[in-house]
């Protein structure tokens, strides 16, 4: 198993059907054209870029940074705001991190493996990033649905539209 570091992870948080996947590469990647394919699909964003994560009773949860509720920055639109293009479902407060999806150049040297991120494993699954976005997006709604049926109460846990919010929340 791989540890990363907890402080930040460059990485776009996207929530399908429940279960939160980041989806982490260099710069200039594609993650958030492929997030924008998956709004077009029904999914939602959670965060474009460095989402605040954290542990709670051994599940890795992770929310926006104030200020980047339902923004997401496109290379060929600029900053724009989910909510605005597909409704105010298109943006979560918070979800459930079940995996992490690494856009990649060439295919990887080592397989698929799990990762730590702050003391919770998740499953992580290499995209090969030259192949089409329509492939990409299959690729993601599949192995999200994969993923739920591993852990199906992942469904129950804490999904919060940004449009609500609790006490505590800030």
């Amino acid at each position: 198993m791989q540890l990363l570091p907890d402080d930040q992870i460059h990485a776009t948080l996207v929530a399908l059907w429940g279960a939160g996947l980041l989806l982490t590469g260099p710069s200039g990647s594609g993650k958030s054209s492929l997030a924008w394919g998956l709004l077009q699909r029904g999914h939602a964003l959670v965060v474009d870029d460095s989402p605040c994560l954290f542990p709670r009773n051994g599940r890795l949860y992770g929310q926006y940074r104030a200020g980047f509720e339902g923004l997401i920055h496109l290379p060929d639109r600029g900053l724009c705001d989910v909510r605005r293009y597909f409704g105010p479902a298109a943006s979560l407060r918070r979800v459930r991190v079940l995996g992490l999806a690494a856009l990649q150049d060439a295919p990887p040297l080592a397989p698929d493996q799990r990762l730590c991120l702050h003391g919770v494993a998740l499953e992580r699954r290499h995209l090969a990033r030259d192949q089409g976005l329509a492939q990409l997006i299959e690729q993601v709604e599949s192995w999200a649905r994969t993923l739920i049926e591993i852990e199906p109460q992942a469904l129950g846990s804490i999904i919060a539209p940004s449009s609500t919010r609790g006490a505590g929340d800030s």
